[in-house]
């Protein structure tokens, strides 16, 4: 790996645009196979975003687990039924 911000070759993406798509490519949200490609390229060569990468993909992964609701709570329809009893009380 290499510390660099572009790269000659054009398939390449700049630092800048890879720590711009990091949130969208954990999510899953990069339908384009050839733009995830790009990303994952920059950041197997490059020691900077490789290191970004694995500090997002770890903070991201701890969000997740300790986020986890054991109780939703009250689903929609039956709040939707309490906010109808009482707009009808009125």
């Amino acid at each position: 790996m290499s510390k660099h911000d572009k790269s000659s070759d054009t398939l390449d993406i700049g630092c800048l645009e890879a720590i711009e798509n990091f949130y969208a490519w954990l999510d899953d949200e990069i339908k384009d196979p050839g733009a995830i490609r790009r990303l994952e390229e920059h950041i197997r060569h490059c020691d900077s975003c490789y290191s970004r990468a694995e500090m997002e993909r770890a903070l991201t992964r701890h969000i997740r687990q300790t986020s986890r609701v054991d109780d939703p709570g009250p689903s929609l329809d039956t709040l939707k039924d309490r906010l109808r009893k009482i707009v009808e009380e009125k």
